[in-house]
């Protein structure tokens, strides 16, 4: 019999065929699962920050607030703070004048008293690859007060210069995570993510840079003017992540935050936010694509049923 005979005949051979697709459904299945695996998401929300603070204030002593199996991925999430900060612990923004975007995302603290950065830090129980996040809601206040963040990323669970890894790209635009790049394409809740809201860190991109980037506020909140910077490291193996926060009092553009008699006093909040997309760091590779993977192991299928027939 040809081969193009034993092919039609497997096509129209109800008991063959179901076993080619039987098998064929399977491997795609297995596949599917495989890469559905990648993409994990940590969200404030569906993490119950709520009810893990237990209305004690956080000791930056302590291990922290450990958070299992994120989103199925396996991996744990370890968060910790300090306990500087003015109104004792983070919390989940419930209002802000821009709700459509701060509404449950992580709200923390200045160090209203000692002048001190306050900090945020989180460590994943295994090296990760971070798709998404932001932090944000960054703004002068009243004139005399500006709001800074300063975050960086570390490829083990310390934090040592020596473990600093660059961001693969970071920027102010809404529409970051789709390619965008130079100006904003749209006014987006009252100019929320126009580049000139937020200053970023001049170092990025340079041979200066010491993947530590500081960015501050320059809209004003009266007039609901606050600003986000979005971050990516999605080529670099990272293990925690550390966001400081401080305010100062109002300086010329060019002025560096290192002096601690311009740090300001007074109150301000900024945020984290509500999401964090994340994978393992060894499953960067690429899927193929459906079309690809079913062709595969169709010929596979094809082929197995044809030794059985052929011998």
């Amino acid at each position: 019999m040809s081969l193009l005979n034993t092919i039609t005949k497997l096509l129209f051979d109800k008991s063959a065929l179901t076993k080619i697709l039987s098998t064929t459904t399977l491997l795609l299945a297995i596949t599917s699962i495989g890469s559905n695996a990648n993409a994990a998401t940590l969200n404030w929300n569906d993490l119950g920050w709520s009810s893990v603070k237990n209305g004690g204030k956080y000791d930056s002593t302590d291990s922290g607030t450990v958070f299992r199996n994120v989103d199925g991925s396996g991996i744990d999430v370890t968060v910790e703070y300090s306990n500087n900060m003015w109104n004792g612990e983070p919390n989940l923004y419930e209002r802000h004048p821009l709700n459509d975007t701060y509404k449950g995302t992580l709200r923390f603290t200045n160090d209203k008293s000692e002048k001190e950065n306050t900090w945020l830090k989180l460590t994943f129980s295994e090296v990760v690859n971070i798709d998404e996040m932001w932090i944000g809601s960054l703004s002068t206040i009243r004139s005399n007060r500006r709001e800074w963040l300063s975050f960086a990323a570390y490829s083990g669970t310390e934090i040592n210069e020596n473990n600093l890894v660059k961001a693969s790209n970071y920027n102010t635009f809404e529409n970051f995570f789709g390619g965008q790049t130079g100006s904003s394409t749209a006014v987006y809740e009252d100019n929320a993510d126009t580049p000139s809201l937020v200053s970023l860190d001049t170092d990025f991109g340079t041979a200066n840079d010491d993947a530590v980037y500081t960015t501050y506020g320059i809209g004003n909140q009266v007039n609901n003017l606050f600003g986000r910077v979005f971050f990516e490291y999605n080529n670099q193996a990272v293990q925690t992540l550390y966001i400081q926060n401080f305010a100062t009092d109002p300086r010329r553009e060019g002025d560096t935050p290192e002096a601690d008699d311009s740090r300001s006093s007074g109150k301000t909040s900024v945020a984290i936010g509500q999401s964090i997309v994340f994978r393992k760091a060894d499953q960067s590779q690429k899927v193929p694509e459906p079309s690809l993977v079913f062709g595969l192991l169709l010929v596979a299928g094809i082929s197995k049923a044809l030794k059985h027939r052929l011998v």
